[in-house]
């Protein structure tokens, strides 16, 4: 009888044992889930950041290669009318 008793007692703790793995698991598991949702919304923060920097940068770059553009063939009628007195001062 008293071995029974004992059984019992030995069964009613292992199920406790197992309730508490049990809700800790879930709270590790949620616990998980949060932290991978935070993570989640963190990178798309990221990737929205990354996103601006990127266009940005890409529209600096064309505005200075327009710029360029604009000083190169400003430079180049700067040559051609230089050549084009050089031409007329030797044809005198």
């Amino acid at each position: 009888m008293n071995s029974i008793k004992r059984l019992e007692k030995d069964n009613k703790n292992i199920n406790e044992r197992l309730e508490l793995q049990g809700s800790n698991q879930n709270s590790t598991n949620q616990s998980l889930e949060k932290k991978l949702e935070r993570m989640t919304e963190e990178r798309d923060h990221i990737k929205e950041e990354f996103d601006v920097v990127k266009s940005d940068r890409e529209s600096k770059i064309d505005n200075m290669r327009r710029q360029f553009d604009r000083e190169k063939e400003i430079i180049k009628q700067k040559n051609t009318d230089l050549q084009n007195k050089c031409k007329n001062t030797d044809a005198k």
